[in-house]
């Protein structure tokens, strides 16, 4: 349907209601993530679904391990019995498990995202921590608390390093996708941040 429809709401419950068509009719999954996160699950549509999903779990498994890796070596303190013992914890998490890995949701990204970011804020690298804190921009709630506490903290470099990180994900998105596109996004971001869109509560 071409990357101008990207965030066409009906368009996406047509099609949701074709593939499920038994769900009740005040219920449906529509893409409210911004333009550029569109681009690699395009590749992963191209796949059968059977196929597409493995490799989203590979992805998603592989990311969320690097992350954790990332976070032990942080940790280096901690004995190593009790390092096992939170990296066991980890990967027994029902909520990665279930919520995350097997139910096909992207929560892995952002804690590589977050992962890196501390990581590579640990050794000293604060523009490069900042570049890899930019990975959440596909989530943009997950930085509600951690940039204005960067500010208050004055991690300037931290800080530029975001800045330059969104700057590029924004002109990929418009030079992938089109302005078209990127504005209705931010429509959408505009109405869910109103209180006009109906979140799913009992999930939380």
């Amino acid at each position: 349907y071409g990357p101008s429809r990207l965030y066409d709401m009906k368009l996406q419950s047509d099609l949701h209601r074709t593939l499920r068509p038994y769900w009740p009719a005040d219920k449906t999954l529509t893409w409210h993530y911004p333009p550029f996160f569109a681009l690699p699950f395009r590749l992963l549509a191209r796949l059968p679904y059977v196929y597409s999903y493995l490799v989203w779990l590979l992805v998603s498994g592989s990311l969320y391990l690097v992350g954790l890796l990332l976070i032990l070596r942080t940790m280096r303190p901690i004995p190593g019995f009790d390092l096992l013992t939170g990296a066991l914890l980890a990967l027994s998490f029902e909520p990665f498990v279930m919520e995350c890995w097997l139910g096909g949701q992207s929560s892995a990204i952002g804690f590589f995202g977050m992962a890196l970011a501390y990581y590579l804020y640990r050794r000293g690298g604060n523009i490069w921590s900042g570049l890899a804190l930019g990975i959440c921009l596909y989530k943009p709630p997950l930085l509600v608390v951690i940039l204005p506490l960067l500010l208050i903290a004055r991690h300037g470099k931290i800080l530029l390093g975001f800045t330059l990180c969104a700057l590029a994900l924004a002109l990929v998105s418009i030079f992938a996708l089109g302005w078209h596109a990127c504005m209705a996004w931010v429509g959408i971001v505009w109405v869910r941040a109103s209180g006009a869109d109906v979140l799913p509560t009992h999930k939380y």
